[in-house]
């Protein structure tokens, strides 16, 4: 998406997603131990007007061990229109051709 395009003022929105995975592992043999695992990854949104908040998350959890919470990325972000690109604040990373 054109940073033009998803920058223009317009109502508040909100999203979420999640994707979701889960674990048995079973050993046969005595000295193995055997156990669960889980993990979760979160990503959300909100539009206010032209600025965009975005968060990416995950959550992990294993036999024996505690569960643990990860924040990835957080960043608030906008079109500068005048000088036809956008401004980011917050945990970011570029694209891969950023030096093409």
């Amino acid at each position: 998406m054109s940073p033009l395009n998803v920058g223009m003022k317009g109502s508040t929105r909100y999203y979420w997603g999640y994707s979701f995975s889960g674990a048995n592992s079973i050993h046969s043999s005595a000295d193995s131990d055997s156990g669960d695992s889980y993990f979760l990854n979160l990503n959300s949104g909100v539009n206010l007007g032209p600025w965009r908040l975005r968060n990416n998350s995950t959550w992990s959890r294993s036999s024996g061990q505690t569960a643990e919470w990860k924040n990835l990325s957080s960043y608030l972000q906008r079109a500068v229109i005048p000088l036809k690109g956008e401004l980011t604040v917050g945990d970011d990373y570029t694209a891969g051709d950023f030096f093409r």
